[in-house]
């Protein structure tokens, strides 16, 4: 199985630059620039991961992050921001907590992003996710 993952960024050159990074290593992607497309989208597919920016138009990542939870709570999140904000440095204790979240900053390391992902995939799976 490939992991399908849900690319959440505002900034198209953002989201096509994570896009070509994880399908040359093999993943598959889908894009969207708002938080409100990605509930709508994820309404009808299943994806295995979600790459959401903190800083969004209407409802931020934050807010995304909840209604995920609450719709698909075995589908992991990495968190993805330029900015250190007292939000993001309070979001990253969180993340800490939990074994489904993660915080990366801007400019991601791509092969940290690789291993992110593989590792939340894997929780992901052994907690009954297809």
């Amino acid at each position: 199985m490939t992991p399908l993952i849900l690319i959440v960024d505002d900034e198209p050159q953002i989201q096509m630059l994570i896009s070509a990074i994880l399908e040359e290593k093999g993943y598959k992607t889908e894009i969207c620039d708002s938080g409100e497309k990605a509930l709508k989208m994820m309404e009808d597919i299943e994806f295995n991961l979600v790459l959401l920016d903190l800083n969004l138009p209407g409802l931020n990542g934050i807010e995304v992050s909840e209604k995920i939870k609450k719709n698909s709570p075995n589908t992991p999140i990495i968190f993805i921001t330029g900015l250190t904000t007292a939000e993001a440095m309070s979001l990253e204790a969180e993340c800490k907590s939990k074994d489904d979240m993660e915080l990366m900053y801007k400019p991601i390391d791509n092969n940290m992003l690789y291993s992110n992902i593989d590792k939340l995939i894997n929780i992901s799976l052994e907690k009954g996710k297809a």
